[in-house]
């Protein structure tokens, strides 16, 4: 364990209560030493983070990762696993096929672990075909939650960023039924993949097996495509109401390429010409959706370099009683100029959303001259007291606009204000200190990740390079009043 003193940090917010009633709160959030995940495997770099927690055992917790990216596409992902409230990890389980990309994880009802990837044998792409429509899901399960894992099942095709959920509701026909939503394509009967003979869709299937069939497919096209204008999908999360209600949240970007008359940008992707987050709603078990639901426009980090990542992320208050089956969709959002994380809530399902806030306590700092402080990949999580915690990688304490650290803020009343935010880790992950040229140095991947045990703590994880590689840490942390 990389060995750091313990911080207790203390935050005062002044806050409105009911409207005849106005009040300072003393707010209290603890961040626990600094613990690294990854010790037992530290000489491979890693990138990109997910972490789940058992919501009936605050001891047991999973992170799953990336890890060695080699050539022709190669690339593990890796689950590790604690069961003492992650102070401290195991050795992990780690993928042994060609590609294994975009892994995510989750716990189901008698603690039941998932450990879900994308998969790429390698196999030469067919004519008019890209690779990633030669994608899979590869799941493998844990009986006791992370301990021993099972084989890989080999799922359904998929072709972009799987995230998953499991229904948990005591009582409930449905407990233990399984949702995975991902991207995928359709092609027309030409199999071309220009604008004309493509689009991308948002699909959600569920499994009643524990993964090992899936049982429904539903999904919904975006439409909006033109002969120089894509559209273009990107799934940022997915989670259970707790009537049973499943929300899939996504960013519905519209992007033009160089050859339709786009600029080249520092990415190498499309230019984002506009860009949307909305939630698509299932109310009978991933059998339909409703129609689309819009959540707020966005500039997004899509042509950044620097801050580039799932667009969004999206968390349901269902277990607790205050503020219960509120959803919350937080983002980074560049339309002041500089990268700014931003929230908003539902409380009818996704019908609604409010206006988006600022979460990071900085939001009137102005951008610097040489461009930033560009905050990026917000991670949202709700604990069984209704707490709402938004974790973030910041850069005000840079000059660079490069180098980062994971920082939180949590809101007690139901995302309407948040208290001034708390520096997680303990040491940024610098590029300059990076040992090699590995991808993602800048951005540590795609996802950070953050979780609500049952026994209401926060718990973070994310990538950083002190000891001069990519490496997962992580750290609990408490939010009380």
């Amino acid at each position: 364990m990389f060995d750091l003193r313990r911080t207790d940090l203390f935050v005062a917010l002044l806050t409105l209560a009911p409207p005849d009633l106005v009040a300072a709160q003393a707010q209290r959030i603890r961040v626990s030493t600094n613990v690294h995940v990854s010790q037992s495997r530290e000489r491979s770099p890693y990138q990109e983070v997910v972490i789940a927690s058992d919501p009936a055992d605050p001891t047991r917790l999973i992170a799953c990762t990336m890890l060695e990216p080699g050539p022709n596409r190669s690339v593990k992902s890796a689950v590790f696993s604690s069961f003492d409230g992650g102070a401290s990890w195991g050795q992990p389980m780690v993928t042994t096929s060609h590609w294994a990309n975009d892994p995510t994880c989750a716990y189901g009802p008698g603690g039941v672990a998932y450990f879900l990837h994308k998969v790429n044998d390698g196999n030469p792409v067919p004519p008019s075909s890209v690779s990633s429509d030669l994608d899979y899901l590869g799941l493998h399960r844990s009986a006791d939650g992370g301990r021993r894992w099972e084989p890989m099942i080999h799922g359904p095709q998929t072709n972009d960023r799987p995230f998953m959920a499991v229904d948990t509701r005591p009582g409930s026909a449905r407990r233990g039924r399984l949702y995975v939503a991902y991207n995928g394509h359709l092609h027309g009967e030409t199999g071309g993949h220009d604008n004309a003979n493509f689009r991308n869709t948002v699909v959600l299937q569920s499994s009643d097996d524990r993964g090992r069939t899936f049982a429904t497919f539903v999904a919904r096209g975006l439409m909006d495509q033109t002969a120089t204008e894509g559209s273009n999908a990107a799934i940022c999360g997915i989670d259970v109401l707790s009537d049973g209600t499943v929300l899939v949240l996504y960013s519905h970007m519209v992007i033009v390429t160089p050859g339709d008359g786009g600029p080249k940008t520092p990415t190498g992707k499309p230019t984002e010409l506009r860009s949307a987050l909305h939630v698509l709603r299932s109310r009978d078990g991933g059998l339909t959706f409703d129609p689309a639901l819009r959540v707020a426009g966005v500039k997004s980090g899509y042509n950044h370099a620097s801050a580039r990542g799932v667009p969004a992320s999206l968390a349901v208050g269902a277990n607790g009683t205050r503020f219960r089956d509120r959803a919350y969709v937080v983002w980074t959002d560049f339309a002041s100029g500089r990268g700014q994380i931003r929230i908003a809530h539902s409380a009818d399902a996704g019908t609604t959303w409010s206006l988006p806030r600022f979460v990071n306590d900085d939001s009137l700092v102005v951008v610097r001259d040489g461009g930033g402080p560009d905050h990026f990949m917000a991670t949202v999580a709700v604990n069984k007291g209704g707490v709402v915690g938004v974790l973030w990688y910041d850069r005000r304490e840079t000059s660079d606009n490069l180098a980062y650290h994971a920082r939180f803020a949590a809101s007690f009343d139901g995302g309407l204000t948040f208290s001034p935010s708390v520096r997680v880790s303990a040491a940024p992950n610098d590029p300059k200190a990076q040992r090699d040229g590995q991808p993602f140095v800048v951005t540590g991947g795609d996802t950070a990740g953050l979780t609500a045990a049952a026994d209401g703590r926060f718990h973070a994880v994310w990538i950083d390079n002190r000891l001069g590689l990519q490496q997962v840490w992580t750290a609990a942390i408490t939010a009380t009043r």
